[in-house]
């Protein structure tokens, strides 16, 4: 009898056992159907964040091909960076298309934000903004689409921009604030993000646009430019040179005077670039050559597109194809890539179909194209992103330092290079060794030993060893350029010392930061020039102001009638 009760007893344990793996599988069961619905949910949200996407390329692309008169088919940010200076978007129109351009360039990003819901709506509320403001100013009905060739062709309804706006989107596009088409509220810049790594290199800039090429763009920069980055040693001489030709402006002309006004070189072409070094791009009869200090032509006006010089190259272009020329006139990168971007330590970057990487000077290639994106080495490191969209750091062997495991990476300066995982940033050495912890929203390069961090919606600075040493009390702030940081706070703008003290008052409606000891800051709706000791030294008369560089900078007044430069004691060098 025993024996039979020992066997039902097992048989017992066994049923408990099995029913408690059968309890587990379950609730594994539910937690995987829980899973897979959430991945549909983020599927759904990525492919609405796609849709957002294409919604804003197609209106900043139609925008574009009325403001500006280049091709439209330069990139999204590099079309944003041009139209902002002309001040004919609305500012929360423009900043909302800046933001919808950061947030839905990494769409797969979407699954690792815990506030993902809340960050869609944000996307919906922009977009929703933008395109009723669109769809406001621009009559769609009768619009006609251009086709590549650049002819317009009559297209029906179904094919009209509305339709593909409407189309695209699938969301209610007249639920966002409206925007009085006549009245610009006070500017608020984008998200600081000096020399972020949040996007590929943009697409080379076309300067058609006189003040769109002469200025650095008000406001934040948009995510990383790397042709914006230049070797410490070019930064040294940018700010201890004076230019001794300016550029002049005589009605429609362009030419160059001494800084007294005296004409060296008579104005006759269509447009310009400042001399940086001994040869200049100038522009006649609808191409681009080159000139030097006596006006004497040293390469033929046979470019479709030339820049000013960058580690002593100048970018241009032949009908689609891109190329460099370097400061003796010669073409020693052909012009046979798809991009090209100024880069750093000798070495230029450039593209071929969708892939990035460096040539040298001479135009061999140094890294093959073959990265996603790439930033300039610094500190003998680039950043660069894999096909899987991780990014790690190469050296200039194209040896892998620091493996691809960052969902950013952005450059090395004083030793650290900021880096984002799951939506957190911190910084690392060039040994790929965490030494502050991703624990922050945003994060700013180091300059002069500290950096502009962002946690809990407030940002502050902390010093190399993650030390806070001013408080986190900034609704934006910008890095400190030399013993200044322009900080904002209560929507209005001003200057602190490294020790957090508020030595420019925070006052203005919108301030750009520190260039050659004086920074160009805005009264009511006007630009003038203030120094260090927060004194105006050029008066609150103008429409625009960049910043400085070699002594002069580009202003734009008379609501966008006149342009010209200015140096720093406010002597305008142009007539009408």
């Amino acid at each position: 009898m025993n024996q039979p009760t020992s066997i039902m007893t097992n048989w017992s344990n066994e049923l408990k056992q099995l029913e408690s793996v059968r309890e587990k599988l379950t609730g594994r069961m539910a937690i995987l159907k829980e899973e897979m619905d959430s991945l549909a949910i983020v599927v759904e949200d990525i492919n609405t964040l796609t849709r957002v996407r294409r919604v804003l390329e197609i209106i900043v692309e139609t925008v574009s091909d009325q403001l500006l008169s280049i091709p439209i088919k330069e990139g999204t940010l590099s079309l944003l960076k041009q139209l902002e200076p002309l001040q004919k978007i609305p500012r929360p129109v423009l900043n909302a298309m800046f933001r919808l351009e950061k947030t839905t360039i990494y769409q797969a990003e979407m699954g690792y934000y815990d506030n993902r819901i809340e960050q869609l709506r944000e996307v919906l509320t922009d977009s929703a903004l933008v395109t009723e403001w669109f769809l406001e100013n621009y009559k769609l009905d009768s619009t006609k689409l251009r086709t590549p060739n650049g002819k317009s062709t009559q297209q029906d309804e179904d094919n009209s921009l509305i339709a593909k706006i409407k189309d695209e989107l699938e969301v209610a596009i007249s639920k966002g604030p409206k925007v009085a088409k006549t009245v610009s509220p006070p500017s608020m810049p984008i998200e600081p993000e000096i020399n972020e790594f949040t996007a590929p290199p943009p697409e080379p800039v076309i300067d058609n646009d006189f003040e769109t090429q002469k200025n650095t763009i008000r406001q934040i920069p948009p995510p990383i430019d790397p042709s914006n980055t230049t070797d410490a040693a070019e930064e040294e001489n940018n700010r201890n040179n004076k230019i001794t030709l300016i550029p002049y402006r005589q009605g429609s002309f362009w030419g160059f005077v001494d800084p007294d006004k005296n004409t060296i070189i008579k104005p006759q072409y269509t447009d310009v670039e400042p001399f940086i070094v001994d040869i200049t791009a100038v522009k006649l009869k609808n191409k681009w050559g080159f000139i030097n200090k006596e006006g004497k032509t040293v390469v033929p006006f046979q470019y479709d597109e030339a820049g000013s010089f960058k580690i002593g190259l100048s970018r241009v272009r032949k009908g689609q194809q891109w190329g460099f020329v370097n400061k003796k006139g010669e073409e020693t990168v052909p012009t046979q890539y798809d991009g090209v971007l100024g880069g750093s330590a000798g070495l230029a970057i450039v593209r071929q179909g969708d892939k990035w990487g460096f040539t040298n000077k001479y135009g061999k290639i140094f890294i093959e194209p073959k990265f996603q994106y790439v930033y300039p080495f610094s500190d003998g490191l680039a950043a660069v992103m894999n096909d899987t969209g991780k990014c790690g750091y190469i050296n200039r062997e194209d040896a892998l330092i620091i493996t691809f495991m960052y969902d950013y990476g952005g450059p090395f300066r004083s030793g650290l290079a900021v880096v984002e995982l799951f939506g957190k940033r911190g910084y690392i050495n060039k040994s790929g060794r965490t030494i502050i912890p991703l624990d922050y929203d945003k994060a700013n390069d180091f300059r002069g030993g500290l950096a502009a961090v962002k946690k809990d919606h407030k940002w502050g600075f902390i010093n190399k060893s993650g030390d806070e040493v001013i408080d986190f009390k900034y609704d934006y702030a910008f890095s400190f350029y030399g013993t200044l940081a322009l900080v904002q706070k209560h929507g209005e703008w001003g200057y602190i010392d490294r020790e957090g003290n508020e030595v420019i008052s925070i006052m203005y409606n919108n301030a750009d930061s520190f260039s050659e000891d004086l920074a160009a800051v805005q009264v009511d709706d006007k630009w003038g020039v203030i120094n260090k000791e927060g004194k105006m030294v050029i008066p609150f008369e103008y429409d625009f102001v960049g910043n400085f560089t070699n002594g002069i900078a580009f202003i734009i007044k008379n609501k966008g009638k006149t342009k010209g430069f200015i140096d720093t004691d406010g002597y305008e060098y142009f007539s009408d």
